[in-house]
């Protein structure tokens, strides 16, 4: 009984470790490089609340753009509040699409969306494979770290921009920088 017990609990956690391996991909490298980025038009909504709670918001604003024949692509989150300092019910959020080009609209927005451009602007970029509930707690320390190694500034909230092909998702962690 015991060794069924054993057994059965060496297979749980090889699964869990096989599922972060896999899937979450807790164990791959982070690249860290700076680069320009932009210019983006950004159509979003605004969001407040837990961080990991703004997927439907990026959904709804995907949706909005495919109904309205729009190709969103890029979609991103612009998290605004440092979690450190503020509570997670009151953490403010941006999700939604951001386009290279400004999106020419046949109809107004709906009601809660907002468009917003970005200029061209140079960023500390880091880059996961993972999963995107993951990349955070790898790259956000490893992004901090190298700004404060290169004697660089952070010059406003980060960006989280993800490009989903198939099952693979690749984060950049933007971080604008002030020269």
């Amino acid at each position: 009984m015991i060794g069924k017990l054993l057994a059965a609990l060496g297979v749980s956690v090889l699964s869990l470790v096989a599922y972060l391996y896999f899937y979450l991909g807790v164990f791959l490298p982070v690249q860290v490089v700076t680069g320009e980025r932009g210019p983006f038009t950004l159509v979003y909504m605004n969001h407040t609340g837990a961080y990991h709670q703004i997927g439907p918001v990026i959904q709804e604003v995907e949706k909005w753009a495919s109904e309205n024949k729009l190709r969103c692509e890029l979609t991103f989150g612009e998290y605004l509040d440092d979690p450190a300092a503020v509570d997670q019910d009151r953490l403010r959020s941006r999700g939604g699409c951001a386009f290279s080009e400004k999106p020419k609209l046949q109809t107004a927005l709906p009601e809660g969306f907002h468009t917003e451009d970005r200029a061209k602007k140079n960023y500390a970029i880091g880059t996961f494979d993972g999963g995107p509930s993951v990349g955070p707690f790898k790259v956000y320390p490893k992004v901090r770290e190298y700004i404060q190694t290169q004697r660089l500034k952070q010059a406003g909230p980060v960006i989280e921009t993800y490009f989903i092909r198939g099952e693979k998702v690749t984060t950049e962690f933007l971080f604008p920088l002030e020269y």
